[in-house]
């Protein structure tokens, strides 16, 4: 189950949070990481995912994450912005008749920090970013001492708008993780029978039952282009379950919903 949620960049309830995996096990988040629990904010769409990598790389639908990658992209090209901005003005001010230990630099990043409330000289990608990303697998074991699943932060590694895919990855290694095997799209046959596995309504574990209904279709993707040779199948696939494996019966994936 993957799930992204905005929270506000108000300093209070995102202190000691990175977005990316590095940072976080730089700094830390020691109350969040105990109780896994996802923090307050408003929800930007969930869905589903699935391993493909034990050492925590996840893989699902672009538009699951779609809304949380634009809020922190928009946060990143403002501080960019801003950085240029200060850099410019600087260059452009500079004057052989300012006192020799003068600082302009800092002055002018003093100065666009405090208009734009970020910090310029922070030239890392290590500020706070407004949107998070969390899966909860739902399985047994995975809960905490109050009986509910936990969540783990996830990093959006990266994303291929033109076929509506995203890579996360886990912040937190987890020993158990176990990723799918893959079969060949290729081979597969008019007829065939497949397993559709996801969250529909963010419920756990529910499984469809289907066959191959069409091979080579195409449909618009996300991104507004067309995506080619995709499988169409009349195993029920409902809101939620986008991201979820498409598999056969030997459990090998052959397709993302």
């Amino acid at each position: 189950y993957v799930t992204s949620v905005l929270t506000p960049m108000d300093g209070s309830s995102i202190v000691g949070r990175r977005q990316r995996c590095r940072e976080r096990e730089e700094i830390g988040d020691i109350k969040q990481e105990k109780q896994n629990k996802l923090p307050r904010g408003t929800s930007l769409g969930s869905g589903s995912g699935f391993a493909i990598d034990s050492a925590g790389y996840l893989l699902t639908n672009y538009h699951v994450i779609q809304r949380a990658y634009e809020a922190n992209q928009a946060i990143l090209q403002y501080k960019s912005f801003w950085s240029n901005l200060a850099s410019n003005v600087t260059d452009e001010m500079q004057d052989s008749r300012l006192p020799i230990n003068f600082d302009l630099e800092s002055v002018v990043n003093a100065t666009f920090s405090g208009i734009s409330g970020i910090d310029i000289n922070d030239s890392s990608s290590s500020r706070e970013l407004p949107a998070q990303v969390f899966v909860r697998f739902g399985t047994i074991g995975d809960e905490g001492s109050n009986g509910q699943a936990l969540y783990h932060q996830c990093e959006i590694v990266d994303v291929v708008k033109e076929l509506d895919i995203a890579i996360l990855k886990i912040c937190n290694p987890l020993p158990s993780l176990k990723p799918l095997s893959f079969g060949s799209s290729s081979d597969l046959l008019v007829g065939q029978s497949l397993l559709a596995i996801g969250n529909p309504f963010g419920l756990d574990r529910s499984i469809t039952f289907g066959l191959v209904s069409a091979l080579g279709r195409s449909v618009t993707g996300v991104a507004g282009n067309e995506i080619k040779n995709c499988i169409q199948t009349d195993a029920a696939i409902n809101p939620g379950n986008s991201g979820g494996p498409l598999l056969t019966l030997k459990g090998e994936v052959v397709g993302v919903k």
